[in-house]
């Protein structure tokens, strides 16, 4: 996964970050169903939909785009630190 591709899975379920399994699960039913191709929703959507449902619902996977999360925010603080001793 790289920094362009990324996208907050939490946002795609409309839940705040860090929501519980159980969350993540009955927001993947509702917009399951709303965005289903078969029921004629937006194929792409429900992909994105999804994946999101895929990461956050696994513990594993959760955990790894937790430490992917802190690594981008350890490099951007350690950036603008940087810059502050520059200034």
């Amino acid at each position: 996964m790289n920094k362009e591709n990324f996208e907050n899975y939490y946002q795609i379920l409309g839940l705040p970050d860090f929501a519980s399994i159980e969350e993540v699960k009955k927001a993947f039913r509702e917009l399951g169903k709303k965005h289903h191709p078969d029921r004629g929703g937006d194929p792409e959507k429900f992909k994105k939909i999804l994946e999101a449902y895929k990461i956050l619902s696994d513990r594993e996977k959760k955990n790894n785009l937790m430490n992917i999360c802190l690594i981008i925010n350890l490099e951007i603080t350690s950036l603008r630190l940087k810059i502050l001793i520059k200034i």
